[in-house]
């Protein structure tokens, strides 16, 4: 069986939410609002809440809906992983300057590579 570069941990919601407010990263999606930035010390009520993505260099947590019911998961790349980072310039200043996406790198059978897991990484604020 072929290993994958990255660890992939299925989470409990409550885990989740409780490991993502060590992360320092959040990127936020309720019925109401959007957010990006710094983790909020409060976060929104689960009823209320899409989808969320904490991340840090080392790892990201998602949480998602499906069919209604929050999931989640927390993503880390191997230390054998092939990664490239690309820092993307936010060109609305409410959700800061930059925004960096690492993707993981994973070859097939016949020595192609492809992008297995793309995951936020970093962010810079205004």
């Amino acid at each position: 069986m072929k290993s994958t570069p990255f660890l992939s941990e299925t989470l409990s919601p409550e885990a989740a939410l409780e490991r993502g407010r060590r992360l320092p990263f959040a990127l936020l999606r309720t019925f109401s609002a959007v957010s990006l930035g710094f983790t909020p010390p409060t976060l929104p009520a689960d009823g209320e809440l899409l989808d969320a993505r904490f991340f840090s260099a080392d790892e990201e947590i998602r949480l998602f809906r499906d069919d209604g019911v929050l999931q989640a998961v927390s993503l880390r790349e191997t230390p054998e992983a092939h990664t490239l980072e690309t820092a993307y310039e936010i060109g609305n200043p409410v959700f800061g300057r930059l925004l960096t996406v690492r993707e993981t790198l994973d070859f097939d059978e016949d020595g192609q590579a492809y992008v297995a897991l793309s995951r936020l990484a970093d962010w810079k604020g205004a």
